[in-house]
């Protein structure tokens, strides 16, 4: 799907960068010619002429030749109506008509449009990108397997929010866009610096509450994942429900206060929180995506059997081993020793020992299957879902052993897959959600 930002020509800084030692290096070979000239003045060596002034006119032309194969590449489009709307279609038209198999599309989607006066009361569009030419984008897999595999996805696919628990009504209900980021690159953390102190109002009732409900659904009462196999493009996505973020946090701050943390424990509870709920979510989305490519390669649906015969099946029961793993895979980012450092600093051993108790706690207070999240130290039980992925069927065929295909979830996906590929979105407001989006990292940058 193409998208189109307004704005001004967006020089690329590797072009900028690259213009300004050009025009350095040009002015310092004219500074050093007529600095050579002076000298042979002095020294009464110099030829007639007109001194630095002939030295200025008969300088060489500035070369941009070095500059060419940093330009992005671009085309122009003739603009008939004034109007924004249809001025994006024309532009859409043109990107979707014309694909440059020299320039492939932007990873992102995103594509730069500056309009331009041509004269005679004629506009001009002009449009460029950053061809993306590493692995293939999930952007793109996701679109080559809605051309290819319709069958694949729902019809129609649903719009908004759905959240596994009835509203709470704690919240305005509205939806609020995010910009998505990686839990594994620390630049998120700083959002959440040792002064920050949130002031929950009632935090004993607020964990209260919250745990109820994490004995219900896990963490999904905390946030969800809406496939884009059901759902819409401005549905898909992960979704945090912001009240019942803060009263997450506020449940961990008072665990590590009873640990004997003291003052920053609002600060580390929400880096805590936030990123094992956040890792748990990618996982179901990284399910999604591995699917969606065996799609491509199978030529039929994979994820909707899956997701209509083994979930429902398993749903609420000890045998929902993707619920399981989703919470090891977020165990797996706080207990990575390197991830851990940066949440916590420097800590004793025995308030690393409480932290992991706090932790394993907040997962074994999941409901059936979920807390088998220890399971995911094992093989089998990789094998196992793979299998079921794969395959659509919960049980598996005889003699019982599942296929050797668990690398498919656990491992590198086989395409450019990131965190960031999955729209974030948070429901109603909260003091956590507020401050997690004032940090540049994860701020929208939706336009």
């Amino acid at each position: 799907m193409a998208s189109l930002v307004p704005g001004d020509s967006a020089v690329p800084n590797a072009v900028r960068d690259a213009a300004i030692v050009c025009v350095t290096r040009e002015r310092a070979e004219v500074a050093q010619a007529a600095a050579r000239w002076a000298v042979d003045e002095i020294d009464g060596s110099a030829s007639p002429g007109p001194g630095a002034a002939a030295v200025a006119h008969e300088r060489p032309a500035l070369d941009i030749t070095p500059l060419l194969e940093l330009m992005p590449p671009g085309f122009a489009v003739r603009l008939d109506k004034s109007s924004v709307t249809s001025a994006d279609r024309a532009i859409t038209r043109a990107i979707l008509s014309a694909p440059d198999p020299a320039h492939p599309p932007p990873r992102d989607g995103r594509y730069r449009a500056l309009i331009v006066d041509a004269g005679a009361g004629q506009r001009l569009a002009v449009v460029t990108w950053l061809p993306h030419r590493g692995d293939p984008s999930y952007g793109e897999v996701r679109a080559a397997a809605e051309r290819r595999v319709p069958r694949a996805f729902a019809s129609p696919r649903q719009t908004g929010a759905h959240p596994p628990l009835e509203l709470a009504g704690s919240h305005d209900g509205i939806v609020r866009e995010a910009s998505p980021f990686d839990p594994a690159d620390p630049a998120w953390l700083g959002a959440f610096d040792s002064e920050a102190v949130f002031d929950f109002p009632e935090p004993q009732a607020a964990a209260d509450r919250i745990r109820a409900l994490q004995g219900q659904v896990g963490f999904e009462a905390i946030a969800w994942y809406q496939p884009h196999h059901t759902h819409a493009e401005s549905a898909w996505g992960i979704y945090f429900d912001a009240a019942n973020l803060d009263d997450f946090i506020s449940s961990l701050s008072l665990n590590l206060q009873h640990e004997g943390f003291g003052r920053g424990s609002d600060a580390l509870a929400a880096k805590l929180g936030v990123g094992l709920v956040y890792e748990h979510v990618l996982f179901h989305a990284q399910i999604e995506a591995a699917l969606t490519w065996m799609e491509l390669q199978a030529g039929h649906a994979k994820f909707m059997p899956y997701q209509t015969r083994v979930c429902t099946a398993v749903r609420g029961t000890d045998d929902w081993l993707e619920e399981a793993l989703a919470n090891f895979w977020a165990w797996s980012w706080i207990s990575a020793d390197a991830m851990l450092g940066r949440i916590t600093g420097a800590v004793t051993a025995d308030q690393h020992a409480a932290l992991e108790r706090i932790v394993q706690a907040t997962l074994d207070r999941s409901p059936a299957g979920h807390r088998r999240w220890r399971d995911g130290r094992l093989r089998e039980p990789w094998r196992t879902l793979a299998t079921q992925a794969v395959t659509g069927k919960p049980t598996l065929l005889p003699p019982g052993i599942g296929l050797p295909l668990e690398p498919s979830l656990r491992g590198p996906l086989p395409f450019d897959f990131r965190p960031t590929d999955v729209p974030l979105r948070m429901l109603g407001v909260g003091r956590v959600a507020a401050r997690l989006a004032k940090t540049p990292t994860t701020s929208s940058l939706n336009v």
